[in-house]
């Protein structure tokens, strides 16, 4: 993100399917909700669903 100036990326599967993205906002959300650490949370990311 930081090399590209940008504050999201896209998230993509094998076949380059877009499946959602990913923000700045999302990945400090991620990292406070302890789920980075094995804790469980609510916060669901769009590959998680897209695998279900």
């Amino acid at each position: 993100m930081y090399e590209f100036n940008r504050s999201w990326l896209p998230v993509m599967d094998a076949e380059r399917v877009f499946l959602g993205e990913v923000t700045q906002e999302s990945i400090a959300e991620y990292l406070s909700s302890g789920k980075s650490r094995g804790g469980k949370t609510s916060i669901v990311s769009p590959a998680e669903t897209a695998l279900a």
